[in-house]
């Protein structure tokens, strides 16, 4: 709603992308902890999983930016859109 949207599209926005986002944490976070507990001695664990919540933020921003980044910076009509996200 904060971007814009109406509440039908952000439904319908959510709805999209929540098992895709749902499942790829489950594929990373399980396979993340088995190193985690298994390689990474204790002391440097926390540091460990502050870099890698590096990397599941990223894969985060990426899903969730998918709607703008994924037709190469045009908008759903074919508008070229600047970084911001604004309508050029």
């Amino acid at each position: 709603l904060s971007s814009g949207k109406s509440p039908a599209e952000c439904v319908d926005e959510i709805k999209a992308k929540l098992w895709p986002t749902l499942t790829t944490g489950w594929r990373f976070w399980p396979a993340v902890h088995l190193v985690t507990y298994n390689l990474i001695p204790p002391r440097h664990r926390v540091l460990w999983i502050n870099c890698v919540d590096i990397v599941w933020v990223t894969v985060l921003a990426t899903i969730a930016g998918n709607g703008n980044g994924a037709n190469g910076g045009n908008g759903a009509n074919g508008a070229k859109l600047g970084a911001n996200g604004v309508k050029l």
